[in-house]
Order: C-alpha cells, then structure tokens, then sequence
C-alpha cells in the first residue's frame, strides 16, 4: 500500500494492514480514521497509515464487502449475509442483518433514509 502527502506527485510504500499477503478490498477515511477492508477482516489507522489495529470488538475476520458512512454510524458488509453497524467509530459492532435473507453481499451504499446491500438480491433498511 502506498499514500502520498502532495497530491500525488511522491508516493511512499506502507505497511499493508494484517501483513504483506492481506489482500486490500477497501480503504477509506473517516474522521481522520483509516478503515482498511481486507480479505480477513477490517484494520484501522489513526497514524496515517503507519501501524493498524484489527477491529475485532464485534467484528468476524471474513472477507470485508461494503462500507458506508452514514451520519454518526459506520456499516460494513462481510462475508455472505453479514451487515455490521458501529456506533462508535469503529471501537463495537453490532449486528445488523435485519431482513437479509440469502446471497453474498458485493456492494453497499445509501440514499435518503434508506440503506441498501446488494448481492444475490437487493436488501435495504430504512434508517
């Protein structure tokens, strides 16, 4: 993994959340918060990028799918029909599979008040 601090013009090599061989599926940044999607699981950052922490509070280590951001929650997809809401930046998750009935989520996004997950299906959640 690598980050650039100038707009692109220098990029410098980072530690990969999880080890060399965690394959990244997602990043994204939140409230100064890295959150790294990996093939095992989610990491976070607080430092940039130069150490990561397994968010394990709540949390399998299974593929990660989705993430949203959505007000002062976060949700994440993982693995075949597993949606999970933090309240707290990342520190707990929660459960939050509430009218998911099969299929293997690939995507999540939001709209309005609505939360969608889509897969096998589309599933979605009024928040």
């Amino acid at each position: 993994m690598y980050k650039t601090t100038n707009n692109g013009a220098n990029w410098s090599l980072i530690q990969n959340p999880g080890g060399a061989q965690n394959m990244l599926t997602y990043l994204v940044e939140n409230q100064n918060i890295l959150y790294a999607g990996t093939e095992h699981g989610l990491y976070t950052s607080t430092n940039s990028g130069n150490n990561w922490v397994q968010a394990s509070n709540g949390l399998p280590s299974i593929p990660v799918e989705g993430f949203v951001f959505r007000d002062n929650f976060i949700y994440v997809a993982m693995g075949s029909t597993n949606v999970f809401r933090s309240t707290d930046n990342g520190l707990t998750w929660q459960s939050y599979n509430e009218g998911i009935t099969t299929g293997v989520l690939r995507s999540m996004t939001s709209g309005g008040p609505y939360l969608f997950a889509s897969g096998e299906g589309v599933f979605y959640i009024r928040n």
